[in-house]
């Protein structure tokens, strides 16, 4: 059994064949809870059950904006760790090393702190291309 949120994304149909397709995008933060169902081969049937996240199901209440951003800030801290690791440094030297480029560019003053939702994107990516 696969269960995991979904954001639905479009739907097209019908096609020639009376097919119906619909979207659903998947955080990337959740890929493991779904890579099971990624290995399934195209036509495997499943019986789905989609709920409304309406706040209802405390299992299926949306991330508060604040939600989302401590998610991207324990996400990104531990990218930190993994780079440092992978690059035989301290987590700090890293942090520091990231803190001086983006005071350099004018994104933040003093800290990461100041880093909203979009920024962190940004500086989690570059260090999953790091330790790719």
């Amino acid at each position: 059994m696969f269960r995991f949120p979904a954001q639905y994304n479009s739907h097209r149909g019908p096609d020639v064949v009376g097919s119906h397709h619909f979207h659903f995008d998947v955080d990337e933060s959740i890929i493991d809870q779904v890579g099971e169902l990624m290995k399934t081969k195209k036509g495997t049937q499943f019986i789905m059950t989609l709920k409304l996240a309406d706040g209802t199901d405390k299992d299926l209440v949306p991330e508060t904006p604040g939600e989302t951003l401590l998610r991207f800030r324990k996400r990104f801290h531990a990218l930190i760790n993994e780079v440092a690791t992978y690059k035989s440094m301290t987590p700090e030297k890293v942090k520091t090393a990231i803190r001086s480029k983006l005071i350099k560019e004018g994104k933040i003053k003093e800290s990461t702190k100041e880093m909203d939702i979009a920024m962190l994107s940004v500086e989690i990516n570059n260090l999953e291309e790091i330790i790719k």
